[in-house]
């Protein structure tokens, strides 16, 4: 005779292969906390999956240097000399403006190659 013994399946949740031990506490306005909160019910996940997934997907893009916002202003100001190159063309000629032209041509070439790095 020979006697069979089973082991009894453990019911329950299978553990983790990861715990997640760390816990955070972020402030919401009101707002906030319902937009959220209606869109991890729209995603089908519990607004703590939500937040971790939005948290992992998400790109940020890191400020502008101080060098780099110096740039755009230049870029800015001869993108406004250019304008008025434009109309003094209009109103004086091709020959006067061409001088006019060359020089902003170097300085754009300037600023190119304080950009890529060269000198």
């Amino acid at each position: 005779m020979t006697t069979i013994i089973t082991k009894k399946k453990a019911g329950g949740r299978p553990v983790s292969a990861r715990k997640k031990k760390t816990i955070i506490r972020v402030r919401f306005d009101r707002d906030q906390y319902f937009i959220l909160r209606h869109k991890s019910q729209k995603a089908g996940l519990n607004f703590s999956a939500y937040l971790r997934q939005a948290a992992e997907a998400t790109v940020i893009k890191a400020r502008l240097t101080p060098e780099e916002r110096d740039f755009i202003r230049k870029l800015v100001g001869m993108a406004n000399n250019l304008n008025q190159l434009i109309k003094e063309f209009k109103q004086a000629g091709i020959l006067k403006t061409a001088a006019h032209v060359e020089g902003l041509r170097d300085k754009v070439d300037q600023l190119l190659k304080l950009l890529r790095g060269d000198k």
